[in-house]
């Protein structure tokens, strides 16, 4: 039991791409699961220099994809996947707002 009661709760953030990904885990959870494990495969499997192009391609998709009610659960995926894999889990974007983290340079299994 809660010390606090409410008739409704709502979440709210100025990245778009943040609150996004958590309606896509709250509403299609399943979806973005399937997502997210061939992206996980596809990057496995490389070789280091092959997951270094698949994390900047994965990058260009994420900035030129514009968020639409179509290509949201994409967006979601994507979003996740960089936060996994770029340098320190930063979200950080340029003047032009694209997302410009590095990919971590992390030992991978």
């Amino acid at each position: 039991m809660t010390k606090y009661s409410f008739d409704s709760v709502y979440i709210n953030d100025k990245n778009k791409e943040l609150i996004n990904a958590y309606a896509i885990i709250r509403d299609s959870a399943e979806d973005l699961i399937l997502l997210l494990k061939d992206l996980q495969a596809k990057f496995w499997k490389s070789s280091t220099q092959e997951r270094t192009e698949f994390y900047y391609n994965i990058r260009d998709k994420f900035n030129s994809t514009e968020l639409t009610h179509k290509t949201k659960l994409e967006k979601a995926a994507f979003f996740i996947f960089l936060n996994k894999t770029c340098f320190n889990g930063l979200y950080r974007v340029n003047k032009n707002g694209k997302f410009n983290v590095p990919i971590g340079l992390y030992k991978f299994r």
